[in-house]
């Protein structure tokens, strides 16, 4: 039983870290379709004023393009993006190393021949009689 519980929690665990890949995915993919959608809107927000064809215009554009920091902006989004993916693949190894830790002591307080389980010899506990 103890071996089925064990597979058991080995599959949840798979499961879950499954899960969390599929999030981080998901997640990239996400980021990367904003990060296109915002650099196309600031694009198009500063041609707008060019369908006019006047020379003010045409003059506005030329500084649109002169202040305008595309890699400035790419950079923060990548790397606020990179930083919240960390946090979170980190969060979530911690989390699993003490899901593992946890039950990795369920299981060595059951076997007699540790002595960190507490158990005597024929794998009985301390005081109890036969």
């Amino acid at each position: 039983m103890a071996k089925e519980q064990k597979s058991i929690e080995l599959r949840r665990i798979d499961a879950n870290e499954n899960k969390w890949t599929e999030g981080f995915k998901f997640g990239a993919s996400a980021v990367k379709s904003l990060a296109a959608v915002f650099m196309t809107m600031m694009i198009m927000d500063g041609l707008r004023d060019i369908v006019l064809n006047s020379p003010e215009h045409i003059d506005a554009l030329g500084r649109f393009v002169e202040r305008i920091r595309l890699g400035e902006g790419l950079g923060y989004l990548i790397a606020g993006g990179l930083g919240i993916a960390y946090t979170r693949e980190r969060n979530g190894k911690k989390r699993l190393i003490s899901q593992k830790a946890r039950l990795q002591k369920e299981l060595e307080s059951k076997d007699p021949h540790r002595s960190s389980s507490g158990l005597n010899d024929d794998g009985t506990l301390p005081g109890e009689e036969e």
